[in-house]
């Protein structure tokens, strides 16, 4: 029924339309050409009009296929970086999860140091890294949705319960903290690796990559359509 008013309303239009133009009076030599050159020149006008159309579209098209592209780098680049990044949080995750049955009193005062010194250097660094990756991720969701940001969802949960544990790790073996805040930390690393346990990431030696590669599975993908289409 909509459909058929839509269509009389188009006919009514189009005859109003009609019945305007033929009340125009105009001159009929105002559809008179003189020659063939100027003929052409209506043609050439004509072509000129219809190139400059069809190339502001394709301009577009290309200036789109371009940024989008750019943009799939850097995504790729940062996805690349915080795999590896995850697995290295992963190590001082593990180390940590271990170390927590026997407490800190089976290491030496000074491997224990070394140990919290360059693992603490390391979280720091990861930090920065998972800043940066996801100030580009931002920008993804931004312009292609959080459909496409939402596929690196379970590297990221990886990446930073693994590098939180570490950091409390960090805090834990720190003497200079009170008791009552090192058992606080204690009890995070205690929970990262409940979390491990529970997702299936903690016993996985010798297939932490292939592990880290299956939760980025669709956000490959996807990344990799986006390369495509750029």
């Amino acid at each position: 029924m909509f459909k058929d008013w839509m269509i009389w309303l188009g006919c009514f239009l189009l005859f109003g339309s009609g019945a305007v133009w033929a009340s125009v009076p105009l001159k009929t030599s105002f559809f008179e050409v003189a020659d063939v050159h100027d003929l052409l020149e209506i043609f050439s006008s004509i072509a000129t009009v219809v190139a400059v159309v069809f190339g502001i579209g394709a301009w577009r098209r290309q200036v789109s296929g371009q940024a989008d592209l750019e943009l799939a780098r850097r995504v790729a680049v940062g996805a690349l970086q915080m795999k590896e990044g995850a697995l290295l949080a992963w190590i001082d995750a593990k180390f940590a999860v271990n170390q927590y049955p026997f407490g800190l009193s089976s290491l030496s005062r000074e491997l224990l140091n070394q140990i919290s010194q360059s693992m603490d250097a390391r979280v720091k660094s990861r930090e920065t890294l998972k800043i940066n990756f996801y100030a580009v991720l931002q920008e993804a969701r931004a312009i292609w949705g959080k459909e496409f940001s939402n596929n690196y969802d379970d590297l990221n949960d990886l990446f930073s319960v693994c590098n939180e544990c570490a950091q409390s790790f960090v805090f834990w073996s720190d003497p200079a903290k009170p008791i009552n805040s090192t058992e606080k930390y204690a009890r995070k690393v205690k929970d990262a690796g409940s979390y491990l346990d529970e997702h299936n990431l903690l016993n996985i030696e010798g297939r932490v990559e292939k592990e880290i590669n299956r939760l980025t599975c669709s956000a490959d993908l996807a990344l990799e359509k986006k390369m495509l289409r750029g």
